[in-house]
């Protein structure tokens, strides 16, 4: 697993990314082996930093660039790729775990080649699901992997159980922050956890 650190911000209230020094590396590894899908974590260590912006963003571009992208939004009680998206999909991850729907049944499609797994919101009993639960997303999502040349992870901010078996799940991790006291101790304590599981 390699760990990227990013920067995200978002002049003039714009949705855009800042420095992604990672992203370059990250797509010579696909161009170089085309068969496989890259799952790729995006995590932060502190919220309002701009992640779930920053991972629409790269989703959108990595379309236009020709690569299937699914984006799962996997800040499960409180999903809101959605809405930076602009869809209202009908299915979401409470309903996979539930055991209503299947994982590949709400892919959504949301721009040219980039479909969207999306969260619920307002659901709190998501956010402390079993080993038992969080196991089964993993291995429904390893069942995705080669319809498509991305995964990207966009996961709740933190280093919750959650979180960490959603990191570990993925071959590379960004975690994005800004230049604020905070936010960047906060990247460096999940960077450090995540070595402990790597």
């Amino acid at each position: 697993m390699e760990i990227y650190l990013s920067s995200a911000k978002l002049p003039d209230n714009h949705l855009s990314y800042g420095s992604i020094s990672s992203v370059p590396k990250i797509i010579s590894k696909v161009e170089e082996n085309k068969n496989n899908s890259h799952v790729i974590a995006v995590t932060s260590g502190k919220g309002g930093v701009g992640k779930t912006n920053f991972v629409v963003n790269i989703a959108l571009e990595l379309g236009l660039e020709g690569f299937s992208v699914t984006l799962l939004d996997a800040d499960l009680a409180l999903g809101n790729a959605d809405l930076l998206l602009g869809v209202t999909p009908t299915y979401n991850l409470s309903h996979v775990i539930s055991g209503e729907r299947r994982l590949k049944e709400i892919i959504y499609p949301v721009a040219p080649n980039v479909s969207l797994i999306p969260a619920s919101s307002g659901l709190e009993r998501l956010v402390k699901l079993s080993q038992a639960k969080r196991n089964q997303l993993i291995s429904d999502l390893k069942e995705i992997e080669n319809n498509t040349n991305f995964i990207l992870i966009d996961t709740p901010a933190g280093i919750g159980s959650n979180v960490i078996n959603f990191l570990c799940a993925a071959s590379d991790v960004v975690v994005v922050t800004m230049p604020e006291p905070t936010a960047m101790i906060d990247a460096y304590a999940t960077i450090k956890v995540l070595h402990k599981y790597s």
